[in-house]
């Protein structure tokens, strides 16, 4: 594996610092940037300071690197080569020093030749598609601490990762490459979504408790190397949470369990509206934007979109389940898709997002990435249910 010795936020250090900071060192090895709103991570290949090969997409060199230019979010991991500390073996298919590719990938980005990354938008699919999207959205995170490895796996093109119904209580945390997230049904199986690196494998009920049972099978598309998590040191972190960000976490692991089972009940039938209960009452309207966060004492809640006279029920919220907006955990249902339709019998007490965010914080990064990993992974399942096309 290779050492990781510098890593970084965008926000905070631009890729033009970083490539005067690596180019003023001499160094060589290879820079790994990786931004949530980009399908892969890209990739400079430095020799003594100076970038000889780049991969962005499909991008390569020159191009991928001044397309970079435009990322003002995302993270950077440099890494150096076991082989050598003086030395990396490849050829070198870029031939301008870092200073000129810093003046000319700014002067591209102010001109308007490079297009700056966005936050995926929403787009309904098309009737002729039959509200479903054909192409797997590709869901990946940030570099999580290699001191929160305890062991890795490698697995090719086509294994079975993860079978559904089977044992398991452990995660892995994807190093390299990509699988897919898919449900086993009668005929064959149905793909959910694609992860990346940065992304995890498994749940926080993967950990938590014994005999947990795998609710996805995985597969690898491609050769993917795998890092397994240190188990027992997530157990403990979550040992000392308070109780109400512990309930907090499992309510979102508990929808991340429903939105993708409604996946698959949509595949079957893509045309076919829930029924919803008019006795219900309208808590929360889909599109209002509110900063608030409850949590259910008794009674019941569903979680509604609604499109025109088409309605899909996207959870159902019990006693110990969270709804609304807390700013720090952004799950993508409400309000941006999804309405908060209670019972009569429904009780709530509002909670201190404020406190629970700060608690989150003081988390370790690689629990941190899995919380966000875990409400990416519901925002996304929730706009393919929606028949939301989802582009960057």
């Amino acid at each position: 594996m290779n050492d990781a010795v510098l890593k970084g936020d965008l926000q905070f250090v631009s890729l033009p610092d970083v490539l005067q900071l690596l180019g003023s060192n001499c160094a060589t090895g290879s820079l790994h940037i990786s931004c949530k709103y980009a399908q892969s991570a890209a990739v400079i290949y430095f020799d003594k300071g100076t970038p000889i090969q780049a991969v962005s997409g499909e991008l390569t060199d020159l191009e991928a690197i001044y397309s970079l230019f435009a990322w003002s979010e995302g993270v950077f991991e440099f890494r150096q080569p076991h082989i050598s500390r003086n030395h990396i073996p490849m050829d070198r298919r870029i031939q301008k020093n870092p200073m000129e590719i810093i003046l000319e990938g700014l002067r591209l980005l102010d001109d308007g030749h490079i297009q700056p990354l966005k936050p995926v938008t929403l787009e309904h699919v098309s009737e002729e598609a039959g509200g479903i999207l054909t192409e797997l959205p590709v869901i990946q995170g940030s570099p999580v601490e290699y001191m929160d490895i305890v062991d890795e796996d490698m697995f090719h093109d086509g294994d079975k990762i993860v079978s559904e119904g089977k044992h398991g209580n452990w995660i892995w945390v994807i190093l390299e490459g990509q699988v897919d997230i898919v449900k086993e049904m009668p005929h064959g199986h149905v793909s959910i979504v694609r992860v990346g690196p940065g992304g995890f494998i498994g749940s926080l009920l993967s950990f938590l408790f014994e005999g947990n049972i795998r609710s996805a099978t995985v597969i690898a598309r491609g050769e993917v190397q795998l890092g397994v998590l240190n188990s027992q040191r997530l157990c403990s972190e979550y040992a000392l949470m308070s109780a109400e960000l512990k309930r907090l976490l499992i309510s979102i692991d508990r929808r991340l369990r429903q939105i993708t089972n409604k996946v698959v009940e949509i595949r079957n039938n893509p045309v076919v509206s829930d029924a919803v209960n008019a006795k219900l009452s309208l808590l929360w309207k889909q599109g209002r934007a509110r900063n608030e966060l409850y949590e259910i004492l008794d009674g019941s809640a569903f979680a509604v979109h609604t499109a025109g006279n088409d309605h899909r029920i996207l959870c159902e919220l019990h006693q110990g389940d969270f709804f609304g907006s807390a700013g720090f955990i952004d799950i993508g249902q409400e309000p941006d898709i999804a309405s908060i339709l209670a019972t009569k019998e429904l009780k709530v007490r509002q909670v201190d997002s404020d406190m629970l965010r700060d608690e989150l914080e003081r988390l370790s990064p690689t629990f941190q990435n899995l919380v966000r990993h875990i409400s990416l992974c519901i925002s996304i399942t929730s706009m393919l249910a929606c028949g939301i096309k989802i582009r960057a």
